[in-house]
């Protein structure tokens, strides 16, 4: 349950959740970017989840981009999260520069993969340095174009962040038949 939330300048932000992490053992934090017909609350909520269930030590963040959280509003996401990338990208900087972690790890789960794919070859054109913070790269249900993730994505990833890239999916996701049948692929 989510019980209570927070609004804070931006500095002040980073600014705790580098103290925080300063705590913790192994100086650790991973960033979780959401997918379709997820909420702030759900969002927060699997957030929270995947932090506990891995015993992960260290900060657990999410970025809420404007999901409609709604099964027939699919499109709509579409068009929220392709808006998002820049400001996925923006936040996905600070975050790398200013958590002061020494391992990061950067989860997306099902359409919230085309903005964090996006933006991290974004951000690893302009600052190729702040590839050193990132352990990790996990793409879970990833909603993009089978095609375009192998000739455009993927190779820009491997090139431009040098790290590990995990990629979960199933063959039974409900989800990404659907996305199939309406994109083709």
């Amino acid at each position: 349950m989510l019980q209570d939330i927070t609004l804070l300048e931006k500095q002040k932000f980073f600014s705790k959740l580098a103290k925080d992490i300063k705590t913790s053992k192994k100086k650790s934090t991973f960033l979780f970017v959401h997918g379709y017909n997820t909420s702030f609350s759900e969002a927060a909520k699997r957030t929270a989840q995947i932090s506990y269930d891995l015993k992960f030590d260290g900060k657990a963040v999410f970025y809420s981009w404007p999901s409609l959280a709604s099964t027939f509003r699919y499109g709509k996401d579409e068009e929220n999260i392709k808006w998002s990338q820049n400001n996925i990208k923006r936040f996905l900087q600070d975050y790398l520069t200013k958590s002061g972690a020494e391992d990061i790890y950067l989860v997306a789960h099902s359409m919230g993969n085309r903005g964090l794919t996006r933006a991290i070859v974004d951000v690893m054109k302009d600052k190729p340095e702040l590839r050193t913070k990132i352990k990790e790269i996990i793409l879970a249900a990833p909603d993009i174009d089978a095609n375009v993730f192998k000739n455009d994505i993927a190779p820009k990833m491997v090139s431009e962040t040098q790290k590990p890239i995990t990629l979960y999916v199933s063959s039974d996701d409900l989800a990404l038949k659907a996305s199939k049948l309406l994109h083709g692929n």
